[in-house]
């Protein structure tokens, strides 16, 4: 698989760094502190005063900002399960033309698996072709025809529900992803966070839940959310998750039983 990625707010704290630079070196006195709930849509700023515009997009290019900047945790674990397993990585950014320099410089940096030419800058994301887009910008969500992983962010959240396309699978951070990934197969069992030795721990908890559920609906009402999401990564995966969950289901059952039995004839 060819998975894509986003940088600012979804590999990095962006917003988090960025503002701290505005609030420690660039507000103007007597200005309220900015934090990252304030930035309730994409261009939040759109309505302030130019001077204080001016002065936060300063804020983003600053020293302090690029000192102070840091990965988001699992970001570097997770993308070496990706390469370990046999998937590429391409990292697609929108960064202004004068910054993206420092910022792909910084990245190899951080993850020196990387090469300079996995990472792509564009405003026109969707041209990359990829299996799975990682993004937290809502917009790019019905560009994409593939499952596109929503990092949760206040900019993204309380949009009408006509901005929500089909293909949006919604991720807090990145074990979340990792997990997903695990799921549609980009990631080999053996390199993830499973804490089986065959199934990650969202199968388990489906199987968990299967085996525990006393009527048709209760296991329909468990597989919905499932069944939704294998439909999005294909479905081949999606009938391949159903069988090993079925399987493993049926196998306990089976070791329940015969150990019910044998414990009648002592």
């Amino acid at each position: 698989m060819r998975i894509g990625i986003d940088i600012d707010d979804t590999m990095t704290n962006h917003c988090e760094t960025w503002f701290n630079a505005y609030n420690k070196y660039y507000k103007l006195e007597g200005k309220p502190n900015l934090s990252v709930n304030d930035a309730y849509k994409w261009s939040f700023y759109e309505d302030w005063d130019e001077n204080d515009k001016n002065l936060l997009m300063l804020a983003m290019h600053s020293e302090y900002y690029f000192d102070n900047i840091s990965l988001l945790p699992n970001v570097k674990k997770v993308i070496e399960e990706i390469l370990s397993s046999e998937n590429e990585v391409v990292i697609i950014s929108s960064t202004y033309k004068e910054f993206q320099e420092q910022k792909k410089n910084w990245l190899l940096n951080q993850l020196p698996m990387l090469k300079e030419d996995d990472i792509i800058f564009t405003v026109q994301k969707e041209r990359i072709n990829v299996d799975v887009m990682i993004e937290d910008n809502l917009d790019y969500a019905k560009r994409f025809n593939c499952p596109f992983l929503l990092f949760n962010r206040p900019w993204n959240s309380n949009r009408p529900d006509y901005e929500y396309s089909d293909n949006i699978i919604r991720v807090g951070n990145w074990k979340d992803i990792e997990e997903i990934l695990i799921q549609m197969g980009a990631i080999n069992i053996q390199f993830g966070g499973s804490t089986d030795e065959t199934f990650s721990e969202a199968t388990q908890q489906l199987i968990n839940g299967i085996k525990e559920a006393k009527t048709d609906k209760e296991c329909i009402d468990l597989l919905n959310p499932y069944i939704k999401m294998w439909q999005q990564q294909g479905m081949l995966i999606g009938m391949k998750q159903i069988n090993d969950a079925t399987m493993l289901v049926v196998e306990d059952i089976i070791k329940e039983t015969n150990t019910k039995v044998a414990s009648a004839f002592r």
